[in-house]
């Protein structure tokens, strides 16, 4: 397996990409000495040798932040990072790659943020007056003695997610096993899997079931998801072909090592270029809220620090297929300070504490069995 021999580019940039269906998967590793950091966004959207190489089919590793995002929406951000990372492979791996099994872990969650559940109260009332109708507020987990080989490991054999990746340029390191999509690209059909609606996994095969159905039946969950899912389904109608956007499946239950969640599929023909792809559908609104452009302004105010990688798209580019995980359920590393940050949907009946709650829960599925040493509530 690819993944066992990360070690030995350390000295190294490098990206790991693996995409999963259920329990067999695909995994890239691609190694270079060098890779591009762009600050700023132009017309010319990943031009010049990147495009050259997009066009011969060749796959581009990349990261667009969540800066990007607020680039294309006008979105004054508090300090400057970096829109896009992108590496220029000089050395590319595949294989496939499968899943023995897959363990359940049951956390039940008593997380106590005062500071974060008075934010949610404040975003709860701007809610109820018509301001907007969600809001996914977010905050970091500052971490110690991760070991990322481990975790890596971890990530690939002990969860459920779609994706799993390790992306080392320069000194920023970004690990995470994501659920969910941004976006993917086959041949002109673009695919969108917004999740939303979350529980904790149960401690046996019964009380997951009474959990599974305690989700399937709020409403207020259900409305959250609806929202969501509308949300999608015009991000991509303003960049396919009119009648081509379809539902493929709507709130399904998908498990993963410590929640399960709600999930969608939507689909449609597209023409158009990467950069108005991302353009549209970026940020996630599952990462942002609705409307979407007002929700990532709260988020500005509301939150203490930038996201920067969090919330942003992670993956591989090409001309025929484009795969951008959503940065969520993952571990950074910036000049050895190691974060996690996970979120919470805010609608109108959101109780503040459940809230909490849930970016906990959410937090443990990438923070494993680190979390009892790990976290440092900073």
């Amino acid at each position: 397996m690819i993944y066992n021999n990360i070690e030995k580019f350390e000295d190294k940039n490098f990206a790991y990409f693996c995409k999963f269906n259920g329990n067999t998967g695909q995994e890239r590793l691609f190694v270079s000495d060098d890779y591009n950091t762009l600050y700023k966004d132009s017309e010319g959207f990943l031009e010049g040798e990147v495009y050259d190489l997009i066009n011969k089919n060749e796959f581009i590793p990349a990261c667009a932040t969540y800066s990007l995002a607020n680039y294309f929406n006008n979105i004054y951000e508090k300090e400057k990072y970096p829109y896009f990372y992108y590496m220029i492979p000089e050395r590319s791996y595949k294989s496939n790659i499968e899943r023995k099994s897959f363990k359940t872990v049951s956390l039940k969650s008593n997380y106590n943020d005062i500071s974060m559940s008075l934010k949610i109260k404040e975003l709860i009332e701007r809610i109820r007056a018509g301001e907007l109708l969600q809001v996914v507020i977010s905050r970091e987990f500052y971490l110690k003695n991760i070991d990322f080989k481990r975790l890596l490991s971890s990530f690939i054999n002990n969860d459920s997610s779609l994706y799993v990746y390790y992306y080392k340029f320069g000194d920023t390191r970004i690990i995470g096993s994501s659920p969910e999509n941004v976006f993917t690209i086959n041949n002109n059909i673009i695919n969108v899997r917004p999740i939303a609606g979350t529980r904790r996994r149960g401690s046996d095969e019964y009380d997951d079931k009474i959990l599974e159905n305690e989700l399937l039946n709020n409403e207020k969950e259900k409305l959250e998801h609806r929202m969501l899912l509308d949300l999608a389904r015009n991000d991509l109608g303003r960049i396919c072909e009119p009648g081509t956007v379809n539902v493929d499946y709507s709130m399904k239950i998908e498990k993963f090592l410590t929640v399960q969640h709600m999930v969608s599929s939507v689909t449609g023909k597209t023409n158009a270029s990467l950069r108005d792809i991302f353009a549209s559908v970026f940020p996630a609104g599952t990462v942002s809220g609705a409307p979407k452009k007002r929700a990532m302004e709260l988020i500005n105010k509301y939150e203490d620090n930038i996201r920067k990688e969090y919330a942003g798209a992670i993956g591989i580019i090409s001309k025929d297929y484009t795969d951008m995980a959503l940065v969520i359920r993952t571990i950074f590393s910036h000049d050895n300070v190691v974060t996690a940050r996970a979120g919470a949907g805010i609608v109108k009946d959101s109780i503040p504490e459940d809230e909490v709650n849930e970016m906990f829960s959410k937090a443990m599925t990438v923070m494993g069995d680190y979390y009892e040493e790990s976290v440092d509530n900073r």
